[in-house]
């Protein structure tokens, strides 16, 4: 398991986020800081579900940090 990067850009406020504003977020390719969620194999268990969230620049590199592929089915 490891943590999964998001599209979401870093907001410190959840309640001002795209999540609450959909049509009004956009996201930049020039914002620095993007969402990870959902712990990994190297942190406790309190980590591990999609609500905890933590804000890392996007050209981190880690072992325990990954992304999820997904694609609309028709």
């Amino acid at each position: 398991n490891v943590w999964e990067w998001c599209q979401d850009a870093w907001s410190g406020n959840y309640e001002e986020s795209q999540r609450a504003h959909p049509a009004a977020y956009e996201v930049k390719e020039t914002s620095p800081s993007r969402v990870v969620r959902g712990g990994s194999w190297w942190h406790n268990a309190r980590f591990a579900r999609s609500a905890y969230r933590l804000r890392r620049h996007a050209s981190i590199r880690y072992t325990n940090l990954g992304f999820r592929s997904a694609r609309a089915h028709p």
